[in-house]
């Protein structure tokens, strides 16, 4: 089976923008009290994911670099490291998205949106493993199913950066429950 280094990318995508993070519930505790703290809030989260965002790619770029052109250093098999290089591209994009998917999930779990994010778990838990499943019984290629995977990340990426955007209220105050 062919697995990406995934425990050392997601260590990098995942531990500085956490960090970031930790001064978001302060802004977004102000956030009702005033305008002011509303756009200062609407600003961090924006950074905030503008970081995240980066690592991701960066780290999603790095990632794709090792089936595209080191395979070798996992087998010495050349079918292998053939069949490794298709998966670069879709390696590299379901990895880009994780940083907007890790960024909205933050900013939800700070709003304390969990009635949304327990439904896109939910959600998540049981569309997924449905396609996949779908993709073996069609003895679906590899590449295929990185595709899929690309496009589950894809949607929730959306999904939740929607949720963030909608539940700003473009900059006024809002109440924090």
């Amino acid at each position: 089976a062919l697995h990406p280094p995934s425990d050392f990318t997601r260590m990098l995508r995942r531990h500085r923008p956490q960090t970031a993070q930790s001064f978001l519930p302060t802004f977004e505790e102000k956030r009702e009290t005033s305008q002011e703290w509303a756009l200062v809030a609407r600003r961090l989260v924006n950074r905030l994911q503008l970081l995240a965002v980066g690592m991701g790619v960066a780290v999603a770029a790095l990632g794709a670099l090792i089936p595209r052109f080191a395979g070798s250093l996992f087998t010495q098999d050349l079918s292998v490291v053939a069949a490794m290089k298709p998966l670069a591209m879709p390696l590299f994009l379901a990895g880009a998205f994780h940083g907007f998917i890790c960024s909205a999930e933050g900013v939800l779990l700070v709003r304390r949106d969990l009635g949304f994010l327990g439904k896109i778990y939910a959600a998540s838990a049981i569309i997924m493993p449905a396609v996949l499943l779908q993709l073996k019984r069609r003895a679906a290629p590899v590449p295929e199913i990185w595709t899929a995977f690309v496009w589950f990340q894809a949607i929730r990426a959306l999904i939740l950066n929607l949720r963030v955007r909608l539940s700003d209220g473009g900059g006024a105050p809002a109440k924090v429950v």
